[in-house]
């Protein structure tokens, strides 16, 4: 699984040895990843032998616990190298953040039990190519627009394309309104299943254009901590509101590896971290009528 953020976040310590090493120039050391202001890593999993036992598929009368495993890596999936001991206790993951990562670089992987100085033949776990970053361009309403209609037809689109050698590429979005000046009212487009009200969003193949008009959804109202359907079949008029990305993200997927691209996510499932935020929000005012 690999995992493309926009606007990344930096998580690192200096060793004391090297901070004492580097004297007055430490204030200019800056541990250096790929590629620059997003994070990117690649998360390697297999089954661990506990896992298996776990679930039956291997028994401890005959097979031996392995000390651990190692994980071997290439670029051309030709010549691998070891890059990484995991011992059995820490299960079978291992989370490649290497600078030599790449967008739209090809990784393969392999993974071997280990068994004292004695490793086993290596399992081939498959490839996978990280994905480009990309923003997304709030195209109407446009910031600081007025007399906008009280339906108005949202409209975005990404920055770039998204390309691909392991698929094709499938872009993920949901819009949330804010009318937040006289009020503390979160609006944003909803699906109605009996009494249950969900979030609803929005899904393309293709680096295009999309619009939403408030007039072909339902919409819902988030006040107090709680989800309700919106009252009305417009706008209010002659009120200021704004609006952006509540998810904006961009996936892959074949046999063996999933990629993703996030640029935001507010608790959709696509971001670990859970708070890779938007940074715009058009102001726009409705007409009258």
């Amino acid at each position: 699984m690999a995992y493309t953020r926009r606007s990344g976040r930096a998580y690192y310590k200096v060793p004391s040895e090297l901070k004492k090493a580097l004297g007055n120039t430490f204030k200019y050391f800056k541990p250096t990843a790929a590629p620059k202001d997003c994070n990117l890593w690649i998360e390697v999993r297999w089954k661990s032998y506990l896992e298996a036992v776990k679930e039956g598929s291997v028994s401890t009368a005959t097979t031996l616990e392995p000390d651990g495993y190692n994980v071997y890596r290439s670029f051309d999936g030709l010549i691998y190298e070891r890059i990484a001991f995991v011992p059995e206790s820490a299960g079978g993951l291992y989370r490649d953040k290497s600078a030599l990562l790449k967008p739209n670089k090809p990784v393969y992987y392999k993974v071997c039990a280990v068994y004292g100085t004695e490793e086993t033949m290596p399992l081939y776990l498959g490839s996978v190519t990280p994905l480009d970053t990309f923003e997304v361009d709030l195209i109407y309403p446009y910031d600081g627009a007025v007399n906008v209609p009280r339906a108005p037809t949202f409209t975005w689109k990404p920055t770039v394309s998204l390309h691909s050698d392991e698929g094709t590429v499938t872009y993920y979005y949901a819009i949330w309104l804010y009318d937040l000046v006289q009020a503390e009212n979160h609006i944003m487009p909803i699906i109605i299943d009996g009494t249950d009200v969900y979030y609803t969003a929005f899904y393309t193949s293709e680096a295009t254009e999309i619009g939403v008009n408030f007039a072909d959804y339902k919409w819902g109202i988030y006040i107090g901590g709680k989800l309700y359907v919106y009252p009305y079949e417009k706008l209010e008029p002659n009120k200021s509101y704004s609006w952006g990305m509540d998810l904006a993200a961009a996936s892959v997927e074949d046999k063996d590896s999933v990629a993703y691209s996030i640029c935001v996510d507010y608790g959709y499932g696509f971001d670990p971290f859970r708070d890779a935020e938007a940074d715009t929000f058009p102001v726009f005012t409705t007409a009258a009528e």
